[in-house]
C-alpha cells in the first residue's frame, strides 16, 4: 500500500513539472512579448534627477558616441567615488562622463 501512494506521489508530481514545462513560452513568443526598449528621454526622466543628487554631477544630456545614442553625465571634475555609484549602461544606452567643469548662467542683457 505504501509502495502505491509513492507510486501517485511520483506520477502526481511528474505530470506538474510536465504541465509546467508547457506553460514556459517558446524563445520567440518570449521576444514578442518582451517589453519595448524606452526611448533615450524616459531613461533621463526617470535617472536625472537622482544623478543630478550626487557630487560633483552638474547636468545631463542626450548626447552620440560612435553613432550610438548615450547618455551623457557632465561633473564639475572627476569624481571616481560618484562615478563608481552610476551604472555604466541604463536601459540598453551607454554612459558617459565628460568633465565639464561648472555651468554658469549668463547675464540676460
Amino acid at each position: 500500500m505504501g509502495s502505491v501512494r509513492i507510486y501517485l506521489l511520483m506520477l502526481t508530481v511528474g505530470c506538474i513539472l510536465a504541465m509546467m514545462g508547457r506553460c514556459v513560452p517558446e524563445e520567440s513568443e518570449r521576444a514578442q512579448t518582451a517589453m519595448p526598449k524606452p526611448t533615450i528621454e524616459e531613461v533621463l526622466a526617470q535617472h536625472a534627477d537622482v544623478w543630478l543628487t550626487l557630487p560633483g554631477v552638474v547636468g545631463t544630456a542626450m548626447g552620440a558616441q560612435d553613432d550610438q545614442s548615450c547618455i551623457m553625465i557632465y561633473m564639475a571634475q572627476r569624481n571616481d567615488s560618484t562615478q563608481q555609484k552610476i551604472v555604466s549602461e541604463a536601459s540598453g544606452y551607454p554612459v558617459v562622463f565628460e568633465v565639464s567643469g561648472e555651468f554658469k548662467a549668463l547675464d540676460s542683457r
